[in-house]
């Protein structure tokens, strides 16, 4: 049935194709009409610059390669049919090229066809495996490809006459084509059919670049004119039969922005998704400020003062009175939902003679700011060397020198220390450029006090392995579970005997496609066998969800679900908390534990129960807070609310240290030109409040690679996701330790000093090494 249906489509306006021919006009669509979504397979791709080299550019791949979309909801067998390419200038046609197709592409799945290379010099990346294998040279500007229902040749200069033709695609200066010929690819570059929009399936198809609204949506898109049914993609889009099927969801009803910043001034309050009003003030000679919105899901629509605007644009805002209003309207991709913002942005009436600080810290150190104190000391250890200041205005057009120098409000700035005493000089003068105030620190360095344990604890992440990226052996292939490093990292904690062995997430490879269960429960068991030999050896083991854990693959897309959630709770519920046998491994009650403090429902957008994912415990001063970063319904998100509730309690306990543990970072190492995703850009800023606000140490994984930073000069985020899985970094230009299986020994003191050590090995499983220590106050 399937078969005549595309004959039929294609046949049935045969007498107006050899009209048109015999008037010498090309074929064209009905002026302004539109597609509904294609009922038969489709060329979705075509890319002819395989091998090749310019004077400015090498291939994206290595062969050439023709990509197929099934849109329709049910499986088409292949076998019998072909694909076929031909010059853009063949007029007979006896020279089509063909390659044979067998197999299935699924119902909105994908078919990857590889054709020959245009250099036998190979250059380029690997495509995807390929569904069928060809030797066809593609030209990589020009030509002309048919998809039919049979392996007979063609013999005919436009392929739409054909019947046996399910699809065509003339491109570049070919001499056929549907309605119009489409743009010129490149050796880098790609031709991919665009998306049909599910709000709208007879309007407009979506552009499927990477980040644009029809991304996951297929190439489904059939106006029956190749020049307004293709675009142009950098870098290219292959996709085999194995590859998630799309579109992968319905329209939502985010109407959420997920960030809007200004570039004159700052927002008050901090911008969060479900706070809808904010001011700006600006000093009063402001004229223009820009602003930029990003809307959470990128298919919601947006307007700006009432006008079309494009998520991530800027938005010049022109300074005519005291206060300018600005509003932005997000309405969700399903239309349902509606949210609005506002923005005041203010210009200051008067120009002011406030030259005060609002805040004042160091790190290391402790330095207690009172805004009408002037002069500090601060004590430090003898072997430190530099420390991080951060200064913040009252006043934020008011100006800052420190020790002579230009400084911006609210940054960190690295000072080195002088043996004995060191002095720091800051100097704030107001915006009527008269007033001035100067604050005084002295940085005193001392021995400690007292080098006598108080307690120890070790902590990494990302232990699954991944057979499709890593040399595992058969064993560790079936389990996913790169046992040969993290067990080692294992053998060499124990070596250091510390009270806590923290594993902050991906533990098992999970991702199956329906929150398999007894899949999942495999992989917990085996992970756990692991570990097991450190309750034996004196140290507690404290389970971290990772995404791995939570969340479940649904198409292309990665989301926590609440089966996944339940089944961490069937496999980790036992040891969170075990009362006695901590009591047993650590020899005193556990402290600081209730098992009912954990991020209800309502709170911190959480949707789902998040009892044993999110929760908290005391060592002795310490406190240790485990976050559920992927939760079901608000992934790429830490429940804010709860923490900060949960360090206040802690604090009010006289807790001097705090420790929080989650899988996803808030803050990216970028060690090459890609940034990867960790959490919400938005949550992490309120996250990250909490975390300097309580005085906190983040420990973290998710990116395969370790990395300790400031990242707002006031608080340590520690990444060491690098416990077994697959390296993110290709190679160590970065920094030599980009490819090391690292984790963190961490040691508190009486005094109150806090000692962490970075220690690895390398790729070749070298010597352990130490790759980075620093202090605690």
């Amino acid at each position: 049935m399937f078969m005549k249906k595309v004959t039929q489509k294609i046949a049935a306006p045969l007498s107006l194709f050899v009209a048109l021919i015999t008037l010498a006009i090309p074929l064209t669509a009905p002026k302004n009409a539109f597609a509904a979504p294609a009922n038969h397979v489709v060329i979705a791709e075509i890319y002819g610059g395989g091998s090749q080299v310019s004077a400015s550019n090498t291939a994206s791949y290595k062969y050439n390669y023709a990509k197929l979309y099934n849109p329709t909801d049910a499986s088409v067998t292949l076998d019998g049919w072909s694909l076929q390419y031909n010059k853009a200038n063949s007029i007979d046609g006896g020279e089509w090229e063909s390659t044979d197709l067998a197999g299935t592409i699924p119902a909105h799945g994908f078919y990857l066809i590889q054709e020959g290379a245009n250099d036998p010099d190979l250059k380029g990346a690997d495509l995807p495996t390929p569904d069928a294998a060809g030797t066809i040279q593609f030209s990589n500007k020009d030509g002309k490809v048919a998809l039919l229902n049979t392996t007979s040749k063609l013999n005919i200069q436009n392929p739409s006459l054909d019947a046996d033709v399910v699809d065509f695609v003339g491109y570049g200066n070919a001499n056929a084509y549907k309605g119009s010929a489409t743009v010129q690819p490149s050796i880098i570059k790609s031709l991919e059919r665009k998306a049909v929009n599910p709000l709208d399936p007879d309007g407009p198809g979506l552009d499927p670049n990477k980040g644009q609204a029809g991304e996951l949506f297929g190439n489904g898109y059939d106006s029956g004119n190749n020049g307004n049914d293709f675009v142009i993609v950098k870098g290219g889009n292959p996709q085999n039969s194995q590859s998630p099927m799309e579109p992968i969801a319905s329209a939502t009803n985010n109407a959420n922005l997920k960030d809007l910043r200004a570039d004159e001034g700052s927002l008050s309050p901090k911008f969060a998704p479900e706070t809808t009003s904010y001011t700006i003030a600006v000093p009063v000679q402001t004229n223009l400020v820009h602003l930029t919105a990003t809307a959470s899901d990128p298919h919601a629509t947006m307007t700006v003062d009432g006008n079309t605007y494009d998520s991530g644009n800027l938005i010049s805002v022109p300074l005519n009175h005291d206060v300018t209003d600005i509003t932005i309207q997000v309405n969700s991709q399903d239309t349902t939902e509606t949210k609005t913002y506002t923005v005041a942005i203010k210009r200051a009436a008067i120009v002011t003679d406030d030259a005060s600080l609002s805040s004042l810290s160091i790190n290391p150190g402790s330095l207690n700011f009172l805004p009408d104190t002037t002069s500090y000391v601060v004590n430090v250890p003898s072997h430190v060397t530099s420390i991080n200041l951060i200064a913040e205005l009252s006043d934020p057009f008011a100006a800052i020198i420190i020790n002579g120098e230009k400084y911006d409000s609210g940054t960190a700035k690295p000072i080195g220390l002088n043996n004995g005493d060191h002095k720091i000089a800051i100097d704030v003068t107001a915006q009527d450029h008269k007033t001035q105030k100067t604050y005084e620190i002295t940085i005193h360095r001392v021995d400690p006090v007292s080098d006598n344990l108080l307690l120890s604890f070790s902590t990494v992440g990302d232990s699954r392995g991944d057979s499709a990226k890593q040399d595992l052996s058969k064993q560790d292939a079936h389990w996913q579970q790169n046992t040969k490093a993290f067990s080692r990292i294992i053998r060499e904690v124990q070596a250091v005997k510390p009270n806590l062995f923290l594993f902050n997430g991906d533990m098992i490879m999970g991702y199956t496609p329906d929150s398999n269960a007894d899949v999942l429960t495999e992989q917990y068991s085996f992970w756990r066998g692991l570990v097991a030999k450190l309750y034996e050896t004196g140290t507690y083991v404290v389970p971290v969800p990772g995404n791995h854990e939570t969340q479940d693959k649904r198409g292309s897309q990665k989301i926590a679900t609440e089966a996944n959630e339940n089944t961490w709770r069937s496999n980790m519920g036992d040891v969170i908390m075990d009362t006695t046998r901590w009591k047993d491994i650590i020899g005193s009650d556990l402290l600081g534990w209730d098992p009912s403090n954990y991020p209800k429902k309502g709170i911190d957008s959480i949707t789902t129960n998040q009892k044993q994912l999110s929760y908290s415990f005391d060592l002795k001063d310490s406190h240790f807070a485990i976050i559920n970063t992927d939760a079901a319904g608000n992934d790429s998100h830490a429940p804010v609310e709860w923490l900060k509730k949960d360090l206040a309690n802690a604090k009010a306990r006289g807790i001097n240290h705090i420790f929080v543990f989650g899988h996803k970072f808030a803050y990216p190492y970028v060690y090459d030109n890609s940034i990867p995703d960790g959490l919400d850009p938005a949550n992490r800023d309120l996250f990250w409040q909490v975390i300097e606000d309580y005085q906190a140490t983040y420990f973290c994984g998710h990116e395969h690679i370790f990395n300790v930073d400031l990242p707002q000069g006031k608080a340590y985020q520690v990444m060491v996701g690098s416990g077994g899985s697959p390296f993110d970094a290709s190679n160590t230009s970065h920094s030599p330790t980009d490819r090391t299986y690292a984790w963190a020994n961490v040691k508190v003191y009486e005094d109150g000093r806090v000692h962490i050590d970075c220690v690895g090995f390398d790729e070749n499983y070298g010597e352990t090494k130490v790759l980075q220590s620093f202090d605690l106050y």
